[in-house]
């Protein structure tokens, strides 16, 4: 978007909630972040804080409020098999000691849903995060694999092959790997000699892939039990999205 076809206002707000994604700021750190003189600064954060998407601390410093979480669940709201695939996905954590991960396309950009992880391991992610670029994931490849062409020509125009040493080089080399994931229904991505990521489709009732869901593999189990773990949930999931 070019600045002439820009609210500022509008655009200095968005970057104001972009810049309170770190944490509490003061107002002369967002005077300074957005541009623009701490009067105001003031007055957008004063929106802000009546739409509550911005709360005022004791120590006048600035952080995102409680109507940034309305936002997110009117997101998930789109995809509410999101919430019926929480215990599954618990379930698959606690066979294979994996987290496992949640993904959809949404527009040309990768986004997880929510990433699930063992009692222990890291923190549950359970907003959505955007990825962007879905060709170096296991959960990625699942998604391209089952778009056609013209989509994989603006998803790569957008996230050039180039951009990331991770993954194929060609165009050539992509389409092979997403025929193979057809094929197979599965898909799989090396990190490094030790970690190794597999994800398998999520359908809607219409036999078309809404999802995918994806685990890193654990060593110590061997690929063709938690490849079935896996797919038990994925068929589940899909279950809740065919009964949607």
């Amino acid at each position: 978007m070019t600045d002439n076809s820009k609210i500022q206002s509008v655009a200095r707000a968005l970057k104001l909630l972009r810049f309170l994604e770190d944490g509490p700021k003061k107002l002369s750190e967002i005077s300074a972040k957005i541009e623009i003189h701490p009067p105001g600064a003031l007055k957008i954060l004063r929106t802000l804080i009546e739409e509550e998407l911005v709360s005022k601390a004791d120590d006048n410093t600035y952080s995102l409020g409680l109507g940034c979480c309305s936002l997110v669940r009117g997101y998930l709201s789109k995809r509410p098999f999101a919430q019926a695939a929480y215990p599954i996905m618990a379930e698959l954590c606690e066979t294979t000691g994996q987290a496992s991960i949640l993904a959809v396309l949404d527009g040309l950009d990768q986004v997880n849903l929510m990433r699930i992880s063992p009692a222990g391991g890291l923190p549950n992610e359970l907003v959505p995060v955007k990825v962007g670029t879905a060709w170096p994931q296991a959960t990625g490849l699942v998604l391209l694999a089952n778009k056609a062409a013209e989509f994989l020509d603006r998803h790569l125009a957008k996230h050039p092959l180039s951009s990331l040493s991770q993954g194929p080089k060609t165009r050539a080399q992509l389409d092979k790997i997403l025929q193979k994931v057809r094929e197979d229904d599965y898909a799989t991505v090396r990190v490094d000699e030790s970690l190794k990521f597999l994800a398998m489709p999520i359908r809607n009732m219409h036999g078309f892939v809404a999802a995918a869901l994806g685990l890193p593999l654990n060593p110590s189990i061997a690929m063709e039990v938690q490849a079935k773990s896996l797919k038990k949930a994925a068929n589940l999931i899909s279950r809740e999205l065919a009964s949607e």
